[in-house]
């Protein structure tokens, strides 16, 4: 009898343990988000103390034995835990390109900072009244903040509500498309965008103001300087997988990609033209109602990483010394390049509208921006301006 008993209160004990780990493990996890690992962890645990349980009520294994394998299950999980840890820190530790790190705030219109490029003259247009609102891509910004600057009338124009706003570009997208802005700044609509405006009866007037590179970059201590079209699409579309394929270096390539519907996503995916891209590097999180949300990782400068983006954003915007450049078919992403058209991977940025919903403001703004004062303030900024003969005079 006694015998029964203590067997009863120790599997008592074990399913309290049990529970105990349970709950505060699933709480500590929705709270924190941490990675999926730790939901292995939480299951592997769960199940040697289920086992524990059924071996102590028959008598399967002695009591060493028992409490032997409850330490090395405790040691193998904290080992593990260790080990996942120290990669994180590890990466953590590793420079990183992401929309979140750059402090747009400093490119606010009218904030006496000195970032923004000025007109060495005043502005022949000047809006009083009616101001539309714009919106764009978080690499724009700063170019659309220097047109308010220059025909606005000073005020404080919040990044998120007022007539100047920086959201990023799905969102500017989507805004347009509502109805809630009167002009965004970004490179040319996916797919999707376009098909989302058809589907509110949407049409966008696209009018180019510049022009910019797309361009890659790796770690700079790689041995990798010049990547051909063909050699890029081929990284992407996960037919190069080592750097031994298409240069003196070694290594398995982490492809890094950006997130669906952004700007340079949107570039690449015009660059792999019919090929398909490869399943890009992503993180898996718990969110807030235990689900699992897998994203697209930002580009982390690991030594055998390649990433996108456009040339003034990584340049100037988040300008981030560990990384190089590449040459695309041996011609660099320099500003001269991008203006001769030269540099392989350059496309128009543009000034969209809904057609015809223009105000008079509107179409006033956009004949400015792409006349001698707004392209001045283009080339001023960092962006190459569009080409002889296609400004507006």
């Amino acid at each position: 009898m006694g015998q029964l008993f203590t067997k009863i209160m120790a599997i008592i004990g074990i399913l309290f343990l049990t529970f105990l780990v349970t709950v505060v493990g699933s709480i500590m996890l929705l709270v924190t988000g941490q990675a999926l690992v730790y939901w292995y962890v939480l299951l592997g645990v769960m199940a040697f103390l289920f086992v524990l349980m059924i071996s102590t009520y028959f008598d399967l294994f002695t009591s060493r034995i028992r409490w032997i394998g409850l330490g090395a299950s405790l040691v193998i999980a904290l080992a593990i835990v260790g080990i996942f840890e120290f990669n994180a820190y590890q990466t953590a530790q590793l420079e990183t390109i992401s929309d979140s790190e750059v402090d747009v705030s400093i490119y606010r219109p009218f904030d006496n900072n000195d970032r923004l490029a000025t007109l060495e003259e005043e502005s022949t247009l000047s809006l009083e009244r009616n101001l539309p609102v714009l919106d764009g891509s978080t690499a724009l910004y700063p170019v659309y903040a220097a047109f308010a600057e220059a025909v606005y009338p000073e005020a404080t124009y919040d990044s998120h509500s007022s007539a100047v706003r920086m959201t990023n570009t799905p969102t500017a997208f989507d805004s347009l498309i509502y109805g809630d802005v009167d002009i965004i700044f970004t490179p040319a609509p996916s797919e999707q965008q376009r098909q989302t405006a058809e589907e509110q009866s949407v049409e966008f007037e696209l009018t180019p103001i510049g022009r910019e590179a797309f361009v890659f970059f790796v770690n700079q201590e790689q041995d990798v300087y010049s990547l051909t079209l063909e050699q890029i699409q081929d990284i992407y579309a996960g037919e190069v997988t080592n750097w031994n394929e298409v240069s003196a270096a070694s290594g398995t390539i982490q492809a890094f990609q950006r997130p669906e519907g952004s700007g340079s996503q949107t570039a690449l995916q015009r660059l792999m033209g019919d090929r398909a891209l490869m399943e890009p590097p992503s993180e898996q999180l718990i969110s807030g109602m235990g689900g699992i949300l897998q994203e697209t990782s930002d580009y982390r400068n690991h030594q055998n990483a390649i990433g996108f983006s456009f040339r003034y954003y990584v340049t100037e915007m988040n300008k981030t010394d560990g990384i190089r450049l590449l040459e695309v078919n041996d011609i660099e992403p320099s500003k001269e390049n991008i203006a001769a058209g030269t540099y392989p991977i350059t496309a128009d940025f543009y000034a969209i509208t809904r057609q015809g919903e223009e105000t008079e403001e509107v179409h006033q703004l956009i004949e400015w921006m792409t006349g001698p004062e707004g392209q001045q303030l283009i080339e001023k900024t960092g962006y190459a301006p569009l080409v002889e003969g296609e400004s507006k005079q």
